[in-house]
């Protein structure tokens, strides 16, 4: 009877000596990880606005784990807008998402940076979280793990002089690129957008720019100021969400006329969301 329970130690010792020897992929389970980042008070941030950087590091070391960008449609407009979310999170499938799969042995802490959107890296926001991953558990769940991103899109495009005045024209946009019309879901009465003109860091004059009928586009005019050198900022905001966004440009006047103006560019009638593109 000792002889049996001697062995029976020993193979235990002998088990418990080979596992420790066995290398730590060898013990990894493959876990699924999809990130998925939302536009406050809009739908996803997908290819249509370059994506969303999106970076998982072990909250420990610093190491990075994976990394990419999201990727896919913004996602189905019924479902994120219109009905009531369900605890689940189906209310996000199909929607743009980054992927990986990650081989863990034991419960990992990480933190998920996030960025975009990449289309605009003027306006692109960032926000950080973190997590626990659990070996085999998909992070989030089904639907995965869902960062939601505040701002808005402004994109001014480079100001023209006419007639004396200064004329400025900007889009702006939720960051998933959601169309901002005259009706629909993100309806124009409720966006104050700003042209705002600066002189060595003092206001000179402001004016509000006008939804002009097209999607996310406003335009507005200023009092063409004296030649010197001046920064112009235009500010956008959703009164209901209070989301927000801004951008500006230097401008130098000369004789009445800019000179060396920059900006960037309104998105043509081809590349400008439409309610049709974002449309599940």
């Amino acid at each position: 009877m000792k002889r049996e329970r001697f062995r029976g130690r020993t193979a235990c010792l002998v088990l418990a000596a080979g596992l420790a020897v066995l290398p730590a992929a060898a013990l990894a389970v493959a876990t699924p990880v999809t990130v998925r980042v939302l536009a406050q008070d809009a739908k996803f941030i997908g290819d249509s606005m370059g994506g969303a950087r999106v970076v998982i590091r072990n909250a420990d070391s610093g190491e990075v784990m994976a990394a990419g960008r999201t990727s896919g449609g913004t996602g189905d407009t019924e479902a994120i807008m219109r009905r009531p979310r369900d605890r689940a999170g189906a209310w996000a499938a199909g929607s743009a998402a980054f992927a990986a799969t990650l081989d863990i042995d034991r419960p990992t802490p990480v933190r998920i940076d996030v960025k975009g959107p990449l289309k605009y890296p003027e306006a692109a926001r960032e926000t950080r979280t973190t997590a626990w991953l659990l070996p085999g558990v998909p992070l989030g769940g089904e639907h995965g793990w869902v960062v939601e991103l505040p701002g808005l899109v402004v994109a001014p495009a480079p100001v023209e002089v006419t007639a004396g005045a200064l004329s400025v024209s900007s889009y702006v946009a939720p960051l998933c690129g959601c169309p901002i019309a005259a009706d629909g879901l993100w309806p124009a009465a409720n966006y104050e957008v700003t042209a705002l003109l600066y002189e060595e860091g003092e206001p000179v004059t402001q004016t509000t720019l006008a939804h002009t009928g097209e999607v996310g586009r406003f335009t507005g005019t200023l009092a063409a100021p004296p030649a010197g050198e001046y920064m112009l900022w235009v500010q956008a905001r959703d009164v209901r969400s209070g989301s927000a966004g801004a951008a500006s440009q230097r401008l130098t006047l000369e004789a009445g006329e800019l000179t060396a103006a920059t900006g960037e560019s309104m998105p043509t009638a081809t590349t400008a969301p439409s309610p049709a593109a974002s449309a599940p």
